[in-house]
């Protein structure tokens, strides 16, 4: 059932209103890769540093005596929804080892909660900017992707058995002072910034050249 309705959103990108919208969302889970890797490395290493004050796969803390649970996946989850605001610090201080423990929640809520999803809103709104600036490209592209995609329900050979079509194709020619790719905002204000300036200096020295030769 779940696959039916992700069948759905997958032909939402005939229409244009929804196509952009839908290549935002493919974009920004391809933006998130390396983050989630990051995010992930931090949530074991602190899992692994719960599990451990816990008393590991020992006995030396009673199970109901436990912070973040008696199994693995369990110190995990705990990790994972403390990053999300789910702060479980009722037995802090019935542990042995309560300091070590306060410490710890002081830094994963530091570097999961405010650091990491923090740096995900901000990859979120750059590649919302960039399929805005896009925005007609990008649904003229998942339609035809779409279509692509789909090209062998066609007969080509009924279809084009009495049609006669030439294909033109030829280079097109960009400014060099502007960029085909998506560089982030910054970037984008220093490219701007720096072309502006290329042509401020022009106009300086034409103006300099000028006086000379009146002079």
């Amino acid at each position: 059932m779940f696959l039916l309705w992700v069948k759905f959103f997958y032909f939402l990108r005939i229409f244009s209103p929804t196509s952009a919208f839908i290549r935002m969302i493919t974009e920004i889970i391809k933006d998130m890769g390396v983050f989630s890797l990051i995010y992930l490395l931090a949530v074991f290493a602190f899992a692994n540093a719960y599990f451990l004050l816990d008393g590991g796969a020992t006995n030396v803390i009673k199970e109901d005596a436990r912070v973040a649970g008696s199994i693995w996946y369990q110190t995990i989850l705990y990790v994972y929804m403390t990053g999300l605001g789910e702060f479980g610090t009722d037995l802090y201080n019935d542990s042995p080892h309560r300091t070590a423990m306060w410490i710890y929640f002081l830094l994963c809520t530091i570097l999961v909660q405010l650091i990491f999803l923090n740096m995900l809103i901000a990859i979120m709104a750059d590649t919302f900017d960039r399929v805005q600036e896009m925005r007609e490209e990008a649904s003229m592209k998942e339609i035809c992707r779409l279509i692509s995609e789909n090209w062998f329900w066609l007969k080509q050979e009924k279809v084009f058995r009495n049609t006669k079509y030439i294909v033109v194709c030829k280079l097109e020619s960009a400014d060099s002072t502007l960029s085909s790719s998506w560089e982030g905002k910054l970037a984008a204000l220093k490219t701007y910034f720096q072309s502006s300036l290329g042509q401020v200096e022009d106009t300086l020295k034409s103006s300099k050249t000028q006086q000379k030769e009146e002079i």
